[in-house]
């Protein structure tokens, strides 16, 4: 087994409680959806799956033809809970909006860990210079869950920056969705939007980038900052790929899972859902026939169930062919399962 173990990504409970509170005067649907992607209750929680986030933004996705949801609501987010709350503070705090913004990139995987932060300078096409804010959750088809993200850094922006915060313009990395308007998300965004760059991206110019924050505080920035430190270094990782994805694989079972869907499910493309259960030792096909030796275990010890009903459950053309699967699985026969 490698000495490389994947950790699979988490939210700050605070955070998509936040989104969660922005969305219910838009979205009716929104408590409901929550309850179907295990997002009820979230305030007696401290981290969420970054699964469950990701399939509510594709549920949300199929109700807003329009797709400016995302948008709407990272503008319309207020940072007071959780690690969101500190990490507006430890940005707020420091000199200049350059400053706030890497700050809050250096720490952003405590409010989203498999969200990429890069704060960097360039020179524009008329050789001005400009400050690129990128990111990248490993996914370029979660169209709305990226302009939500985006949404929120423009908000920040609006809070902490003094004078006139907006960007140049808002970069997307792909075309316009089909529904999707451009004219429509300028005006939430207050800024023009170019499709099709190749990156997710907040651009700024100069005069933006060096503009003074509006609670410079140095004793409290490293107050904060010590904290933020500490958050970041026990931050959750203990749940793999591998455990994802056999909660999930027996939460589908006795439907089709493949390794198309199960990347879908998990918020990662296909291949770096491979490389990283090949990482942990694993492989789709080993993880898959554990969570039906689970299932199958289950079936026949609790429930009770006839051992042909279980083959049949499962997929299995006939019990031989089960019974051989699950004795390369258990190393038992299954019938001991049901005595």
């Amino acid at each position: 087994m490698s000495d490389t173990t994947s950790h699979f990504a988490t939210h700050d409970a605070g955070y998509v409680a936040g989104m969660l509170r922005a969305m219910r005067p838009l979205l009716p649907q929104t408590d409901a959806l929550a309850e179907e992607c295990g997002l009820s209750r979230i305030e007696e929680k401290t981290r969420v799956p970054a699964i469950a986030v990701y399939k509510f933004w594709h549920d949300v996705q199929r109700l807003d033809p329009t797709l400016t949801l995302g948008a709407k609501v990272g503008t319309s987010m207020q940072f007071d809970k959780g690690a969101v709350a500190m990490l507006r503070y430890v940005a707020a705090s420091t000199g200049t909006a350059t400053d706030g913004w890497r700050g809050l990139a250096r720490y952003y995987a405590l409010l989203a860990s498999e969200m990429q932060v890069e704060v960097s300078e360039r020179s524009a096409s008329d050789d001005s210079e400009e400050l690129v804010i990128a990111m990248t959750n490993g996914r370029a088809d979660f169209f709305m869950a990226l302009t939500f993200t985006l949404g929120t850094w423009i908000k920040a922006a609006r809070e902490f920056v003094v004078g006139d915060a907006r960007p140049q313009y808002v970069a997307l990395a792909t075309k316009l969705p089909k529904g999707c308007r451009r004219d429509q998300l300028e005006e939430i965004y207050g800024t023009q939007v170019h499709d099709d760059t190749g990156e997710w991206a907040l651009v700024f110019d100069k005069k933006t980038a060096k503009a003074p924050l509006k609670d410079q505080d140095p004793v409290l920035h490293q107050v904060l900052k010590q904290a933020a430190d500490r958050a970041l270094a026990e931050l959750p990782r203990d749940e793999t790929v591998r455990t994802a994805a056999l909660r999930h694989i027996q939460t589908e079972l006795p439907g089709e899972v493949t390794v198309q869907t199960l990347a879908d499910a998990l918020a990662i493309p296909p291949r770096t859902l491979q490389r990283r259960l090949k990482d942990e030792g694993t492989s789709f096909r080993e993880v898959f026939d554990e969570a039906r030796a689970k299932v199958a275990v289950g079936c026949l010890r609790e429930g009770g169930m006839p051992v042909t009903e279980v083959a049949f459950l499962l997929g299995f053309g006939d019990v031989g062919a089960f019974s051989k699967a699950f004795r390369r699985w258990t190393g038992k026969p299954p019938s001991e399962m049901r005595r």
